[in-house]
């Protein structure tokens, strides 16, 4: 049973919720879309309670897509109609060239003030260009080689874990998203806030407690009130404060996160905070502190704005990054040509700097791993879609032209002031038009054979995994300077083989799609390697 139709703890909540839906759907009607697309399956849900809840993501944005075209339309909540964009050049119109014309949504809003505060990602407008014009020195390229110390110094104590791990079992098999998540919490704990949680060595930190909690809760136990919030937000975002209220264990959950984080934050925060010495610098902390006490009104964040960036970067620092590591050891080691000439390539460097330490552009240099790398963000993103809404009036621009309902062709469609853009990254990382003809298959040469990739949008090989434009991912430099590290210390001290029936597939949950076990979903993300060590 889909988790959002689990029985609600507060059936009067649904009625009235009920109620509310049907006034809003009454006074937002309004003309139909001209674009094609799927019928839809139910009123209430529309096709938008479908999408996240595929056994497998991304099968039917593809189908749609192949059917009707780069851009599409669907039935959204309570009969109202949305769209589906694949399309680069819309992709990059509504994310790059327009990105506060296209906003987040009310459903955004609620799970993200309920889940993380008002931070990075969750706020927009002028909220957003101020924090996001605070921050964005901390991941500029010139700390790459800081980064590159702590990354690499952190990876070798993750590599001698999992090599213990794989001798106290008899059959090798190591659960590697375990540690990769752990690491990948610490490491953005280093960079980002000068505290190392000690995660890795099993430390028991309630922040991350409260944050695997919440990823439980909604894997497992979404409610149907949780639903009817989301869809209320959407179109009547004044009442966020009011829906944030509602009780349901999701949504408890993630308050506990967020205030357990706003409690680290404030402790962890305290000396950049109250000791000038300790404003200076260009990570996180010392940027938040030097803000706090800016009486430049463009620099200056709330004390609320300052401890949101903890639950913030924590959120998106971990399940992404260590999900796409997960996957991307999955994918070398069920094609073993690639692995071993990936170990080859990292093997050559290792040995041609004999003890010289490594650099950021020492792991920029590896091609064919940069390669295997971007077409694992491709086939297995972090989100599936980025969803938006028009707060005005426009016309978005098409690369490739669609057919209307009334079969007229076009490479331009209007969209109505409200309307929901639900901007489909799977649906993008796997147009034929863009990639190729094998664009469903595995096939990290597609990024050296000198192939032209028909589209110019998001901020890494072309790829939306980091989004784009002005909320475009803040810290992408270093999450993927983070896996090469890891991708590298991983080939030179181990070959990986995937562990017997345990076929890992990518599964869509609330928040991102990750790696899990064929038939063992509810026991969340798991990739199980057989390792054996190269030392």
């Amino acid at each position: 049973m889909s988790p959002y139709l689990t029985a609600a703890s507060t059936p009067i909540m649904s009625m009235v919720l009920l109620l509310l839906l049907a006034i809003v759907a009454y006074w937002m009607r309004s003309e139909k879309s001209l674009l094609r697309g799927p019928p839809s399956p139910s009123w209430l849900l529309g096709h938008e309670g479908q999408i996240p809840l595929q056994p497998t993501a991304g099968v039917l944005e593809s189908e749609w897509t192949k059917k009707y075209g780069t851009i599409l339309r669907i039935a959204s909540f309570a009969g109202q109609e949305g769209m589906i964009v694949s399309d680069p050049k819309a992709l990059q119109y509504v994310l790059s060239e327009k990105p506060y014309d296209f906003p987040r949504g009310g459903d955004n809003e609620v799970i993200g003030m309920a889940l993380l505060g008002p931070g990075l990602t969750t706020m927009n407008g002028t909220y957003h260009q101020r924090q996001r014009r605070v921050l964005n020195p901390s991941f500029s390229p010139s700390m790459a080689n800081t980064w590159a110390v702590m990354l690499q110094d952190h990876g070798a104590k993750l590599v001698e874990i999992i090599r213990v791990k794989s001798q106290e079992n008899t059959d090798s098999i190591v659960e590697v998203m375990d540690w990769t998540a752990k690491y990948a919490l610490d490491v953005v704990g280093l960079a980002a806030f000068r505290h190392d949680f000690g995660v890795i060595f099993q430390k028991k930190v309630p922040m991350i407690e409260a944050l695997v909690h919440a990823f439980a809760t909604a894997s497992t136990e979404m409610t149907f009130v949780d639903f009817l919030v989301a869809m209320i937000a959407i179109r009547f975002p004044r009442m966020i404060n009011t829906l944030i209220t509602v009780s349901t264990p999701f949504l408890r959950a993630a308050r506990k996160f967020k205030n357990v984080s706003q409690s680290t934050a404030a402790s962890i925060l305290h000396t950049p905070l109250v000791d000038p010495s300790e404003r200076t610098g260009k990570d996180v902390a010392g940027l938040l502190a030097a803000s706090y006490h800016s009486t430049d009104p463009d620099q200056k964040l709330s004390l609320d704005e300052i401890l949101a960036q903890m639950s913030t970067f924590v959120f998106a620092g971990q399940e992404t990054t260590s999900g796409t590591i997960g996957f991307l050891l999955y994918e070398l080691a069920t094609h073993p040509a690639d692995q071993e000439r990936a170990r080859a390539e990292v093997q050559e460097l290792y040995g041609r700097k004999g003890n010289t330490p490594l650099d950021a552009k020492d792991f920029e240099s590896l091609p064919f791993v940069t390669a295997v790398i971007k077409e694992t963000l491709r086939m297995h993103p972090s989100g599936h879609t980025l969803p938006r809404y028009a707060a005005a009036a426009d016309v978005i621009p098409l690369a490739f032209p669609v057919t209307l309902k009334d079969g007229t062709v076009t490479k331009s469609v209007p969209i109505k002031k409200g309307e929901r853009v639900l901007c489909s990254l799977i649906s993008y990382n796997y147009l034929p038009s863009v990639w190729g003809a094998d664009a469903d298959e595995w096939n990290p040469e597609r990024f050296l054979d000198g192939r032209e990739i028909n589209s110019n949008v998001g901020m890494f090989g072309k790829l939306l995994s980091f989004s784009a434009g002005a909320r475009g991912c803040l810290g992408w430099r270093f999450a993927v300077l983070e896996i090469q590290i890891v991708i590298s210390l991983m080939l030179k001290n181990f070959v990986f083989r995937p562990a017997p029936n345990a076929k890992v597939r990518m599964v869509p949950n609330q928040f991102l799609m990750i790696p899990a076990v064929e038939g063992q979903e509810d026991k969340g993300a798991q990739v199980p390697l057989i390792l054996e060590s190269l030392n």
